[in-house]
């Protein structure tokens, strides 16, 4: 009988059964007591509306009702313990008697039933809306106000106005501030009082009149809402009657018997007393293996006790399972044996705590301690995952918390062996990728950057690694088993602690092969592309940004002349743009050459669309320094910028000043336009324009001398970096 609970279940077999001695025969004690008592009481309930049985006797209000069931309870009461002492002697040496249901208020259970008004509506059939005071409640967004802040002027009644921003006057032409950034206007600068604020800043408010507020639009004004449960009559249809003012209550007694019993069970050997306690929990089921040998009862008024007085046969019988002695032990007439669970359990938790130490452990001897516990048919079946190796629900011999137990265990002991055999080989591929990544970089020096380099080497660590992570878990499930190895090892797949161990093989791969092709990038060839690389990123960045570097191009950013020149030469429209310009301004050093300007320029408006502010104005600077003489192609080039110059770009304004300003042009129209052109891109920033207007106000050139004014704008342009605008300002001090 042992060996058919245990083979089974665990490694052993029915050889490994070994008896230590003969089998030894007493008696268990047992007493069952039985305590019965009866409770009474009576219970009315209130029901809607009126009663419709006429089955059911009826009283003429509540208080005659009480009284009527309370005059039941009494006599229900009087004959209770009657009925308990005739019961008890009745037949009185059964096992296991229980109480009849309606013995004590057999002929007194009959509902009473009473109609009553309504207490809740007085008998109106409806009651005062909870969700409001007639009919209406307070307006939440307005908090009961009737009004709310406009949303227009945010409560303030007004708003800045559009015309002037909210300053009060505006200038027909803005000069630059008198700050430490831009220049006050000149004395010929005006500003008016703006007509549509009348120089307040701020117009009124046309949502809400200026008044700041308007009409909450949820409650149109009024401060408070219709109630939607009521429909604002401010009354419901009562809940307690359903709207019939009238309600029944029902009256009955009820009976109920509480039942309590107490097991007490004595052995010469107190552990199988514990284990029969543990084991035997229902009175039922020792009585159908225990012999009675006497019943006693006990009665008061309301409840009667049984005292049952038992004997149980008990055999108990010493085996060796292995190396473990163990002591069976046997009950009743059937010998049902206690404790198989304690057996079974103890039986593989030997090999669970010996499996469970190799893992957590050094785990030097864990493929041996991992076959030894897969040799259990039950640890088999748990992992394949076959459903029938789940104890059932009337099987003790497993613990039930075992199957996820060894699951988890199995699954660590897995991963660990999984771990002992592929660290050796992640790290030499580890060597591997690194070695690769180096030997890219010097291979393909400077033609690949160490980047891709290290990706090619933790690329080629990676796919040895999953492949030599494929071979380890195949001859793994070899070692363990075809059928319960595989599906141990299948889980690694998505186990935590590859992706762990794959996710550590990745970081490390790409650390070293990064710091192996970031080594190799200190080699003079590889770093010397690096730096032409950097430069013509930032060549490219600069000419993208040349076009929003500020009002003076003298002034912008300029790249080197040698990669403008090459960026230029492979087509960028934007680059031959800003190389006509270094061209034309001779920036960084280079020699002026307007005739190759223009020639860049002249492919640039050879489009279908029209030309950029930047090519024309180019033009009419190459204009000035190629035809500097002819008066008719200089009035024709500020004549082609006066639609930019309408458009308010500085340089626009500051080319047309210099074309009306040159010798040929001044001899014969005079300066007075050119000096007002200077004038207007002064007034807009250009710093090239306030250091040659700047000049000629401290030297009285053309205009009238002003040294206050022309410190200013001289100022200004040194602020702004324009080369000879700190001297010319020392100077005008």
């Amino acid at each position: 009988m042992v060996a058919a609970h245990v083979e089974p279940l665990t490694r052993f077999r029915i050889q490994d059964l070994r008896e230590l001695g003969p089998e030894q025969e007493s008696w268990a004690e047992i007493t069952v007591t039985t305590r019965q008592r009866v409770e009474l009481d009576w219970i009315v309930t209130a029901h809607p509306g009126a009663l419709t049985d006429e089955g059911i006797e009826q009283r003429a209000d509540r208080d005659a009702l009480e009284t009527e069931l309370q005059h039941r309870l009494g006599e229900a009461e009087r004959t209770v313990p009657a009925l308990i002492h005739q019961w008890a002697h009745d037949e009185g040496g059964r096992y296991r008697r229980l109480l009849p249901g309606g013995l004590f208020t057999a002929g007194l259970d009959a509902p009473l039933a009473a109609t009553e008004t309504c207490p809740t509506c007085q008998g109106r059939t409806r009651q005062a809306c909870p969700d409001c005071e007639g009919g209406h409640r307070p307006c939440a967004r307005c908090h009961a106000g009737g009004r709310i802040a406009c949303e227009s002027c945010r409560g303030l009644g007004r708003l800045a106005c559009t015309a002037c921003h909210g300053q009060g006057r505006i200038a027909p032409t803005a000069p630059p501030a008198a700050t430490a950034t831009e220049p006050a206007a000149t004395s010929g600068g005006t500003t008016i009082e703006c007509a549509a604020c009348a120089g307040q800043g701020w117009q009124s408010c046309g949502s809400c009149a200026g008044l700041g507020q308007c009409d909450c639009p949820d409650c149109a004004g009024r401060g408070q809402q219709d109630c939607s449960r009521c429909g604002a009559l401010g009354e419901i249809a009562c809940a307690d009657c359903q709207a019939s003012g009238l309600r029944h209550l029902l009256g009955r007694l009820r009976e109920q018997i509480v039942v309590e019993d107490q097991i007490e069970i004595h052995h010469p050997d107190p552990g199988v007393a514990a284990s029969a306690a543990r084991h035997f929990t229902d009175p039922v089921e020792i009585g159908a293996l225990a012999a009675l040998e006497a019943v006693r009862y006990t009665t008061a008024p309301y409840a009667v006790q049984a005292v049952h007085r038992l004997r149980l046969p008990v055999r108990q019988v010493p085996l060796q399972i292995g190396a473990q002695p163990l002591t069976f032990t046997a009950c009743g007439q059937d010998l049902r044996i206690l404790d198989f669970q304690h057996v079974v359990s103890l039986l593989l938790a030997l090999d669970l705590q010996t499996l469970e130490r190799n893992t957590l452990g050094s785990g030097r001897h864990l493929l041996d301690a991992l076959t030894r516990f897969l040799a259990s048919p039950l640890n088999t079946r748990l992992a394949v995952g076959d459903p029938a190796a789940l104890p059932g629900q009337d099987d003790d011999r497993v613990d039930r918390d075992y199957p996820e137990q060894a699951r988890a265990l199995m699954r660590r002991a897995t991963e660990r062996l999984w771990a002992q055999r592929i660290w050796r080989p992640s790290l030499a591929l580890l060597a591997l990728g690194t070695l690769v990544a180096g030997a890219l970089v010097l291979a393909a020096a400077p033609a690949l950057s160490w980047p891709l380099a290290a990706l090619g080497g933790a690329g080629c660590a990676i796919a040895g690694w999953v492949a030599t992570d494929w071979r380890q878990r195949q001859r793994l499930a070899t070692d363990l088993g075809r059928e319960a190895g595989g599906a141990l090892v299948r889980p690694l797949r998505r186990a935590p602690v590859w992706r762990r161990t794959a996710a550590l093989s990745l970081a490390a791969a790409l650390v070293a092969g990064g710091v192996a092709a970031l080594s190799a990038t200190r080699l003079p060839p590889v770093r010397e592309r690096i730096a032409q690389q950097q430069q013509r990123l930032e060549a490219a960045r600069q000419i993208e940004r040349w076009a929003h570097d500020g009002r003076d191009y003298r002034l912008r950013r300029y790249p080197d002349a040698a990669l403008l020149r090459q960026a230029a030469d492979g087509g960028s429209e934007t680059a031959r743009l800003v190389r006509a310009w270094s061209l034309l301004l001779g920036i960084d050093g280079q020699k002026v050459d307007a005739g190759q300007a223009r020639e860049l320029l002249d492919t640039l408006t050879r489009g279908p669309q029209p030309p950029e502010p930047a090519v024309l104005i180019g033009q009419a600077r190459a204009t000035l320094l190629l035809d500097g003489r002819s008066v008719s192609a200089l009035e024709g080039a500020a004549a082609g910028l006066e639609s930019i110059q309408e458009s308010q770009v500085p340089e626009a304004t500051y080319t047309i000043a210099l074309l009306r300003l040159a010798p040929a042009v001044v001899a014969r129209r005079g300066a007075a336009a050119g000096l007002e052109a200077l004038q207007q891109a002064a007034d807009m920033g250009h710093p090239s324009a306030c250091l040659d207007l700047g000049r000629r106000l401290a030297a009285g050139q053309g205009l009238k001398r002003d040294p206050v004014a022309a410190r200013r704008y001289l100022a200004f342009a040194a602020s702004r970096g324009v080369p000879g605008a700190p001297q010319a300002a020392t100077a005008a001090r």
